[in-house]
């Protein structure tokens, strides 16, 4: 189903893209209320899963919460599953993984999210 792109809609995008780590929905309806007012909370919600089912954003879940990014770059997270920390990984490492996917199971990888999942530096000590 092709959306229109609202104003309302257009806003949460930017504030997801200007915003360089990770969002859930309260903290965006946060910033979206210093611009609009009037827009609710649900209408945030609805918003963020089309631009979801757009891929123009993408969403995390992070113990048990979803988080939600507008970084088009590709990458790849971490997260520290005693505090919640989420950092992107930009490094290249991934494609050795895609180069082994293609060539073992004749396999074409057109698009690969790698999410790791341990303990941060921080919660170790």
């Amino acid at each position: 189903m092709k959306h229109r792109f609202s104003h309302q809609r257009a806003l949460i995008r930017k504030i997801l893209t200007d915003y360089k780590g990770h969002l859930s929905a309260e903290e965006i309806y946060e910033r979206v209320l210093k611009h609009e007012p009037s827009m609710s909370l649900g209408t945030v919600y609805r918003n963020l899963h089309v631009l979801e089912g757009m891929g123009e954003i993408r969403k995390l879940m992070v113990k048990e919460k979803a988080l939600y990014e507008g970084e088009r770059k590709p990458h790849h997270h971490i997260i520290c599953t005693r505090c919640g920390m989420v950092k992107n990984v930009y490094k290249p490492a991934h494609l050795k993984c895609e180069k082994c996917l293609s060539w073992v199971h004749d396999f074409t990888v057109e698009e690969a999210f790698i999410t790791a999942y341990g303990v941060c530096k921080q919660c170790k000590k």
